[in-house]
């Protein structure tokens, strides 16, 4: 479970403290700045990414999942293309996303 693998992470994390994910990312951080076709395109590759990555039990991260973090701030979302072995055609983004502990 996810939630409760990141809730036992900040309780044990002290004030300031730090802790990171690296993952494949479902959108880009720029996603949402792209032009309405460019965007419908990239929702299109989103889906596409998705469904080949579900078929090895592997589940991108959505911006959904990365927000319910409580007593957690960000401090890094960098996200980034990259290919995969075999298949240069297909980048899907992946990246590091580092949160602060505020309380």
């Amino acid at each position: 479970d996810q939630k409760a693998a990141m809730a036992n992470a900040t309780k044990l994390l002290k004030k300031g403290g730090h802790v990171g994910l690296a993952d494949f990312f479902l959108k880009g951080n720029y996603d949402d700045c792209l032009s309405p076709l460019f965007r419908r395109l990239r929702a299109v590759e989103s889906i596409l990414h998705k469904a080949w990555f579900a078929m090895d039990h592997v589940h991108l991260l959505s911006d959904k999942q990365l927000e319910g973090f409580d007593g957690l701030e960000t401090v890094w979302d960098n996200r980034f293309r990259g290919a995969i072995p075999f298949m240069p055609f297909f980048q899907p983004y992946h990246g590091v996303y580092i949160m602060r502990k505020a309380k």
